[in-house]
């Protein structure tokens, strides 16, 4: 009986022993993990903030070259409205220089055309005021013409338009320049113009006055 209690009690000594280390154990494990809980929220504290440092540079060099990429848009933007309306106003320019180009050719052909005309006319001289009839033949008028050409353009007054046409230009500008000389009342003797150079003559008479 009495190695009985002695090996019960030293059974119990054993467990306290063991219950005390393995309490120690348990303390010392919790510290170690206490601080690799602390060191690995450190840690991690550490790469969040250097993390949050990289992002915010780069935030800000981004937002700074987001702002140097806005400003050069808008430059080009106005560099781009200045360009549309050069553009613009070249093309009216153009436009109004093209119109200009059209009206000189035009009035161009047209004098051309007048002088073609002219020269057709060259010797040809305009009478005005030569008495006509319902009955008048080419004769009678020719007639007139030629008596009115030897008694020094002296007709009496008349209302009516005749064409002559001379054999040289000589010949017609004697004619013209005597009858500018003689003055002859209600006879008008005058160059065989173009229709439209006589509408500017007719135009310029009164500024000459």
């Amino acid at each position: 009986m009495g190695k009985t209690r002695s090996t019960s009690h030293h059974n119990d000594s054993d467990v306290d022993a063991i219950v005390s280390d393995v309490a120690k154990q348990q303390v010392s494990f919790e510290k170690m993990l206490d601080i690799q809980q602390k060191a690995f929220q450190a840690c991690f504290q550490s790469f969040v903030e250097a993390n949050n440092k990289r992002v915010d540079k780069m935030v800000r060099e981004h937002a700074r070259e987001v702002a140097d990429l806005r400003m050069s848009l808008q430059y080009t933007q106005r560099e781009l409205d200045e360009m549309k309306m050069t553009i613009h106003s070249q093309s009216d320019r153009l436009s109004n220089t093209t119109r200009d180009v059209e009206q000189v050719t035009c009035a161009q052909h047209e004098m051309e055309d007048d002088y073609v005309e002219n020269q057709t006319r060259r010797n040809n001289l305009r009478i005005d005021g030569v008495a006509e009839s319902a009955a008048e033949k080419w004769a009678d008028t020719e007639a007139v013409v030629r008596k009115s050409f030897t008694t020094a353009l002296k007709l009496p007054e008349a209302q009516a338009t005749i064409v002559v046409r001379f054999e040289t230009y000589k010949d017609r500008d004697c004619i013209l320049q005597a009858a500018r000389k003689e003055k002859p009342r209600g006879i008008f003797v005058n160059e065989d113009l173009s229709h439209r150079v006589m509408e500017r003559r007719k135009q310029l008479m009164p500024k000459l006055r």
